[in-house]
């Protein structure tokens, strides 16, 4: 069933930006962050442009992140906030479930935000998506490989824990390195991993088994 936000993310782009093929956007990512700013509220918001379009459109649709959507999918309900929701698949994803009353999009670039609400349309889940961040807890907060490159890793789990009920479940994914430089972006360092990892266990109790993704902990 929720195949599709997955697989056809980059006939979604093809189609929304009237292209015959996408492009590297890994490489322009990473060529954009080395000769950029390097912070990131600018980078995402100011400097990447299209770049993460092409680079998540080819990432979602060759299956490879598809068992973390299934993953998530099953505790999903109430009202869900996407945290970084780049080119909207788990907004839609979520928004698709019946159990789900409505979904929370945040995201800091216009131009992702513009592809997921055509992306919204397009598979006729729009109805339930809220495009901007609630003003109070909410019942899930999904955050998929987007703790890496935020500026602070400890502000942004006591963030999540403040932006859940207790009892809410945060659905959390990222990557603790640079993937071999592919990926300059990436922030985490050691101690990152070490104290996400003291956070994690403090604020929340853990659902999954160790070293499954996508991570599933219920807010303490």
């Amino acid at each position: 069933m929720i195949e599709e936000f997955f697989l056809e993310a980059d006939r979604d782009l093809l189609d929304y930006a009237g292209l015959s093929g996408l492009r590297n956007g890994r490489a322009e990512l990473r060529d954009k962050w080395n000769a950029g700013s390097r912070d990131p509220d600018t980078f995402y918001r100011d400097e990447v442009g299209d770049s993460y379009l092409h680079d998540l459109a080819v990432w979602h649709a060759s299956g490879k992140v598809l068992s973390w959507g299934k993953g998530a999918y099953p505790l999903l309900r109430g009202e869900v906030l996407d945290f970084g929701g780049g080119i909207g698949t788990y907004s839609l994803m979520a928004s698709s479930k019946p159990e789900v009353d409505r979904v929370f999009y945040l995201d800091i670039n216009e131009t992702n935000r513009a592809f997921a609400r055509y992306r919204a349309e397009k598979h006729g889940v729009a109805e339930k998506i809220v495009w901007e961040a609630p003003d109070h807890p909410v019942d899930c907060l999904m955050s998929l490989d987007v703790l890496e490159h935020l500026p602070s890793r400890r502000r942004a789990i006591l963030d999540f824990a403040r932006r859940l009920k207790k009892g809410g479940v945060l659905v959390l994914t990222y990557t603790p390195n640079t993937t071999h430089g592919q990926h300059p972006m990436h922030l985490m360092t050691p101690f990152d991993v070490f104290t996400v990892k003291v956070l994690l266990n403090v604020l929340f109790r853990r659902e999954s088994p160790k070293d499954r993704n996508p991570q599933l902990w219920r807010k303490r």
